[in-house]
């Protein structure tokens, strides 16, 4: 067990970073939003810098929170969940109120793939102005 507390340990710090340099670059734009295209067109390349941050460090913790999740899941809690979709795990999740809502986590993601992808401006300033919209939640669990 203290094996795993280590590995939990060393998975929160991760999530936590993300979630520092995340929040970081979103305050660092607020004077921006709500973004347009036409705003996102004319950034400068230190504020282009921080979308890019921004998109790079919530893909970074989706994947990481969900890797955690499914270790908290699988490894501590020993559900039998080892070989399955990570919907299941989402669902365990809610269940165990690890998290609210496997729905909005799946929005959540939904948010990664637009910001990590970059399919085309119109996604992109959606999707920083969404993620903004959300982050009051993302500080809730930094204050908890």
């Amino acid at each position: 067990m203290n094996f795993e507390k280590e590995i939990l340990q060393k998975k929160i710090q991760i999530c936590d970073k993300h979630l520092t340099r995340l929040l970081s670059a979103m305050k660092a734009i607020k004077p921006l939003l709500p973004l347009t295209v036409e705003k996102y067109r004319g950034l400068s390349y230190t504020e282009l810098s921080f979308i890019d941050q921004i998109s790079y460090r919530f893909g970074k913790l989706q994947d990481d929170a969900g890797r955690l999740l499914r270790f908290i899941i699988v490894k501590i809690l020993r559900e039998d969940l080892e070989q399955s979709p990570f919907i299941d795990i989402l669902n365990s999740a809610e269940k165990l109120r690890l998290i609210e809502n496997a729905v909005e986590w799946i929005r959540l993601r939904e948010f990664r793939s637009i910001l990590t992808h970059e399919y085309n401006e119109n996604d992109i300033v959606d999707g920083i102005n969404k993620l903004y919209e959300i982050s009051e939640g993302f500080q809730r669990c930094t204050r908890a």
